[in-house]
């Protein structure tokens, strides 16, 4: 078990050895953001009217970009969670420079305990970049855990466009979430171009972080170039086989 957790956690990073894992925070320094796309989620939340008086929790939460510009915008309590303490070390500056460092509490957590722990929240955000709660359905009757009866999920997913072995259409994932018990009340899916410029922005920021890195450990070029080209695999696949979606769930109960 302890063996398929780490293997997920590293997949939520797109890690190509343990070795490389003790470098992560040097690699994606100047990089806020990791993978989420906050506008969206913002909004979500504006035209579906949840900015007021919400208790939030985001699930790997990152450097805490989602919560710290949600929490510029609304009237929330939140709560984010991440394994790394580099990343929410970070998050604590960055809420500090948006002065918004009394809304939210960030804390180094396997997220695994936080949902065995924590109290029941309005709304949970969850970036669903890898198995570490299982498939999509294990995924949604997990975060149940933490979210109040009549709260909302926001998730953020990819599915596939074509039938594409492991991986579920988007017929599939409406299936599935039905099956769950929820209900889409809204989604957003990303835009290609979009996505694109920002992948192309942040591998740029990861190759220079990769430079300084071989010229402090040159004995560990491999490694460093080896997780530069996974990235940039990543994003090349993502960008042409795959569409990325943010979701707004709630339970079929209080769906009306």
């Amino acid at each position: 078990m302890e063996n398929l957790k780490k293997k997920e956690f590293q997949n939520s990073l797109d890690l190509t050895s343990d070795e490389v894992e003790r470098y992560i925070p040097e690699l994606l320094k100047g990089l806020w953001e990791l993978g989420s796309v906050p506008e969206y989620i913002i909004e979500l939340i504006t035209r579906n009217d949840l900015g007021k008086n919400k208790s939030i929790i985001d699930l790997g939460c990152g450097k805490g970009a989602v919560l710290v510009k949600l929490a510029q915008q609304f009237d929330i309590e939140a709560i984010g969670v991440d394994i790394i303490s580099d990343f929410i070390e970070e998050a604590n500056k960055y809420a500090k420079n948006y002065g918004v460092f009394d809304k939210i509490i960030f804390k180094t957590e396997d997220i695994i305990e936080t949902l065995n722990t924590t109290t029941k929240q309005d709304i949970v955000i969850y970036g669903y970049d890898s198995d570490l709660l299982g498939d999509l359905d294990s995924t949604l009757k997990q975060l149940k855990n933490c979210i109040k009866e009549e709260g909302y999920i926001l998730i953020e997913f990819m599915f596939a466009e074509q039938l594409t072995e492991g991986m579920v259409n988007n017929k599939e994932m409406t299936n599935i979430i039905e099956q769950a018990g929820y209900r889409i009340l809204d989604r957003i899916d990303w835009n290609r171009e979009t996505l694109k410029q920002t992948n192309r922005q942040n591998t740029g920021v990861i190759q220079e972080n990769v430079k300084q890195l071989i010229s402090l450990y040159p004995d560990k070029e491999e490694i460093f170039n080896e997780y530069l080209q996974n990235q940039i695999d990543e994003c090349e696949e993502l960008e042409n086989e795959y569409m990325c979606t943010t979701l707004l769930l709630r339970q079929k109960n209080y769906c009306v």
